[in-house]
């Protein structure tokens, strides 16, 4: 509903006034009505002011109905009131008296209206349907298997004129005729039962189609219709802002594993080059203590000192270069 000044309206009770004093009139149709009796279900009542009048003048404050009724009018397409929603409805004076702010957000309430009688009524309508279905269906059983019983029936039947083509006299062949007649009889009255009460039973569905078309060609007439009215556009609810999928992030994730990764790298360099530096100069002070002590094997004793440093630095390079080819591939 688009805001009016203020200032426009200067005495709300003459606006009251007018409006009641009009003739309620069809939005559609232009068709006039009594809105004041209290028969017809056009009739509605103000939750506000208590004043009655026609449902197209009626509206729904959505923060109002939060704050006094706890119920979100945009949650009304998947979630019922736990009330009529009529309870919520405000005329259009109180509209423009107490809800004519920036902060009021108002929705027509006819269309609202509607769409709840058709789902109270869509729930009667199923449980009818329902019941149409299993009778229907059992009907279509009872229709399809009398065709085979009375063909099952005409068999019998052939087999008792078989029996008197061989018969051996006149007294067998009298009753086995005598049985074949009566059964004969009985299949008669059985298909002048079915299509007596059948064709009945055609009048009667022929009568109701009619019926049935003559009211839809009345309701199109005596009744205003109008055209699909989008609930979700006409509640105003705000379209989800879809945020567009950042096609970088994978990257980003994908380069911090990398540091993430790196730095675990460096730590473990760290910890390899310090590892092996210790453990070779255990090895070198073992080494020493054997030469100083004479406890080292004769080989070790006769080296001389650059064998020595040959022999405890180069695999310390040798572990140092193998570690940092590690690092770098």
């Amino acid at each position: 509903m688009s805001l009016v000044p203020a200032s426009f309206y200067q005495n709300v009770d003459i606006i009251r006034d007018v409006k009641f004093n009009m003739k309620p009139t069809c939005s559609i149709c232009m068709e006039e009505f009594d809105a004041i009796v209290p028969k017809d279900l056009r009739c509605m009542t103000c939750s506000s002011c208590k004043m009655s009048g026609s449902e197209t003048s009626f509206h729904i404050c959505r923060e109002c109905t939060i704050q006094h009724h706890e119920y979100d009018i945009h949650t009304f397409i998947d979630q019922e009131p736990s009330i009529h929603p009529d309870a919520f409805t405000i005329c259009s004076t109180c509209v423009l008296k107490d809800h004519n702010t920036t902060h009021h957000t108002v929705i027509e309430y006819l269309p609202i209206r509607l769409n709840y009688q058709l789902r109270m009524n869509t729930k009667s309508a199923d449980v009818l349907k329902t019941r149409v279905h299993k009778d229907f269906s059992d009907a279509m059983t009872i229709l399809s298997s009398l065709p085979i019983l009375v063909k099952k029936k005409e068999c019998e039947v052939a087999k008792i004129a078989e029996f008197m083509t061989r018969a051996k006299n006149t007294e067998s062949l009298t009753q086995i005729f005598k049985t074949f007649e009566r059964e004969m009889k009985n299949i008669i009255k059985i298909l002048e039962a079915l299509k007596r009460d059948g064709g009945k039973l055609k009048d009667t569905v022929e009568q109701t189609v009619k019926r049935l078309e003559d009211d839809n060609e009345k309701i199109d007439i005596a009744h205003c219709l109008q055209e699909f009215v989008d609930l979700k556009e006409h509640l105003k609810i705000p379209e989800m802002v879809q945020i567009p999928q950042d096609t970088d992030l994978p990257i980003i994730d994908e380069t911090l594993q990398k540091e993430e990764s790196k730095k675990y790298t460096i730590g473990s360099v760290i910890v390899s080059i310090f590892s092996a530096i210790f453990n070779w100069l255990c090895m070198f002070f073992k080494f020493i203590s054997q030469m100083i002590f004479g406890t080292g094997s004769t080989y070790y004793k006769n080296v001389s000192t650059e064998h020595i440093n040959l022999h405890i630095l180069a695999p310390i390079f040798i572990n140092l270069i193998c570690i940092l080819i590690l690092y770098v591939f």
